[in-house]
Order: structure tokens, then sequence, then C-alpha cells
């Protein structure tokens, strides 16, 4: 699914896809692709994962669903 992923307020958005993977699956395909980090959602709970950061460790960042706007 296309989306837009950005901040609260969203003053900064970016294009993003989301789509159903495995954590490690979702991790492998973002270090094919080199991204630092990937948002995972599980269980309404929105987390940050390293992938090409070993310094940095996961974050949560609160539920997922009162982040998304519906149209």
């Amino acid at each position: 699914m296309s989306l837009l992923a950005g901040n609260r307020d969203f003053t900064y958005y970016e294009p993003s896809l989301a789509i159903l993977l495995t954590q490690s699956e979702a991790i492998n395909l973002a270090k094919d692709v080199e991204q630092n980090a990937i948002y995972w959602i599980e269980n309404d709970g929105l987390w940050l994962l390293p992938v090409l950061m070993p310094r940095h460790y996961a974050e949560y960042l609160g539920r997922f669903s009162p982040r998304c706007q519906y149209t």
C-alpha cells in the first residue's frame, strides 16, 4: 500500500510503502536497498528499527492508529 509517512504534524513527510512481511524479511529488504531504518507496526505499536545503524536501538514511538488520517 502506498502512503505518506511523516512526523506528528506532517510538516515533514515522504512517500512510503506498507507491505506485509515478517520482521526479518523487512530488515533484509531494507538492507538490500540500503535503508538506515524501518518503521515496524505490530499490534498497533509503532517502532523505529535500525537496519544499517548498529549503535542504535529499537525505539517505541507509540500507538500507530492515532497517527492515521483517513480520507
